[in-house]
């Protein structure tokens, strides 16, 4: 099975956790969200640290159920957790700057390198629609207040509607 060189997860495995996570995204928070609206939601509520580290911890108890129940061994899930803590941590770094700054080159250079395993995909079509996707989301969030955040339903999104 192809092994993925920086965390020794197999795609199958990759796969399985990045569908996991979405699923889980959806179940924690209640909303229809993916995982980059989480990232957005989770930046647009980081003045709320409790709430933010709430949703954050939900978000691992979750994952390291989920891990255990496709069959990743205790002894195992630790050291794939701490992998996967490394690397949401660093995809959010990667993509905040990007974000806040409203720079879909950069957000596409980002998405590339972490997505697609490739620096030099930034120009490709679909890294460029997920950051346009991004900051469009970005953009619609904006304008909500933390309140109308946390007690109504997200708009929903529709990624082909992204051009």
């Amino acid at each position: 099975m192809t092994q993925n060189r920086q965390s020794g997860f197999s795609l199958v495995e990759v796969a399985i956790a990045a569908a996991i996570f979405m699923a889980l995204v959806l179940v924690i928070s209640s909303l229809a969200v993916t995982g980059t609206d989480a990232q957005e939601l989770g930046r647009r509520i980081s003045k709320m640290t409790e709430i933010a580290q709430d949703v954050t911890d939900a978000l691992f108890r979750h994952l390291d159920v989920a891990l255990r129940e496709i069959g990743v061994g205790d002894v195992s899930v630790p050291k794939k957790m701490k992998t996967l803590a490394q690397g949401y941590l660093g995809r959010v770094a990667a993509y905040a700057g990007p974000l806040e700054a409203g720079d879909a080159e950069a957000l596409a250079a980002a998405i590339a390198r972490n997505v697609f395993g490739d620096a030099g995909r930034a120009q490709d079509a679909q890294a460029q629609r997920m950051a346009r996707y991004a900051l469009s989301w970005r953009a619609e969030l904006a304008g909500l207040t933390v309140e109308r955040l946390l007690a109504e339903p997200l708009p929903q999104r529709d990624a082909r509607a992204v051009s």
